[in-house]
């Protein structure tokens, strides 16, 4: 096995490279126009890159899309609790002020009195 090894060891050891190859390669790629192959897989990179900037273009649409669906959800909400609290309002000074006819007129006895009293007291906080 340690002929094996060695030889692994040569052929894997680290070579200087030869002197001015990087100035020799960028000269030879300067010279030479691209392939056709090479102008198609750049097209067809570009074509990719559009590709993953739609998609992400529409899923910022769609985000900001579904947060204005929500805050006018919110809004709704918001204006329905109005006028809940509103119509409830209105119906307590219609029963109060129906239950003071009622008290006036005599209709109703002493224990009505009594039920105006604590309904108004839990008005005034």
């Amino acid at each position: 096995m340690r002929p094996l090894e060695d030889e692994l060891r040569a052929a894997l050891r680290r070579h200087e490279p030869p002197a001015r190859l990087a100035e020799k390669v960028f000269a030879a790629l300067r010279a030479e126009p691209p392939t056709e192959a090479f102008q198609k897989r750049r097209a067809s990179r570009a074509v990719h890159v559009f590709r993953w900037v739609a998609a992400a273009l529409a899923t910022c649409a769609i985000a900001v899309a579904l947060v204005v669906q929500r805050q006018r959800e919110d809004r709704r909400r918001e204006e329905a609790c109005r006028e809940a609290l509103l119509a409830l309002r209105i119906a307590r000074r219609e029963v109060n002020q129906a239950l003071q006819v009622a008290l006036q007129a005599g209709y109703l006895g002493p224990s009505a009195v009594q039920i105006k009293s604590s309904i108004n007291a839990k008005e005034q906080p």
